[in-house]
């Protein structure tokens, strides 16, 4: 398995593509609370890791879950 390092990402290195809907079945076992329950703790955690892209399901401490997708950059070419 290749290393990586982490780092902050910079506002001139996102693209925004618009909206893609994942389809995930652990979203249909796992039913959302509703808005107006208790707030809980916001949790974020890596769903899929691939070597081209990883996902991150990010839920709100209203309940909602967002997944979002990042692309990796190939490396560039050695000259």
């Amino acid at each position: 398995m290749e290393k990586s390092t982490a780092r902050i990402l910079k506002s001139s290195d996102v693209r925004l593509d618009g909206t893609f809907h994942l389809e995930n079945n652990l979203q249909q076992q796992q039913p959302q609370k509703p808005k107006n329950s208790a707030s809980v703790p916001i949790q974020a955690r890596i769903v899929e890791s691939q070597p081209q892209f990883a996902v991150i399901e990010v839920i709100c401490s209203c309940g909602t879950k967002t997944h979002i997708r990042c692309e990796y950059k190939a490396p560039a070419a050695s000259q």
